[in-house]
């Protein structure tokens, strides 16, 4: 891939299987807006397609990527947005990428 070539696919760590029960029952994933590297096709809305990396945490289904899906709209939002029943703490007001999908 050239450096002109668009980078339109992200392979995202699905760090739990809570997390993944969220992506598939509410169809989002987040990336904190405050992290180091977002990648480029999330910031400027490009991103066509997810995929999502199973670790370790999945025993069975580990180090895999079992689901993907074409991105729908990318938002930034609050924390208190994404998770509405978790109480108010420090990280309620940080923003994050909202990656919605189908």
């Amino acid at each position: 891939m050239t450096s002109k070539q668009k980078k339109d696919v992200l392979i995202a760590l699905i760090p739990t299987p809570a997390d993944l029960l969220t992506a598939m029952n509410q169809g989002w994933y987040r990336i904190p807006a405050s992290k180091k590297i977002v990648p480029r096709s999330v910031k400027n809305k490009t991103l066509k397609l997810i995929a999502f990396y199973q670790p370790r945490v999945f025993k069975d289904q580990a180090f895999a990527v079992r689901f993907y899906s074409p991105v729908d709209d990318i938002k930034i939002v609050k924390r208190k947005i994404l998770f509405p029943d978790e109480p108010l703490n420090e990280k309620s007001d940080l923003d994050y990428y909202k990656i919605e999908f189908k």
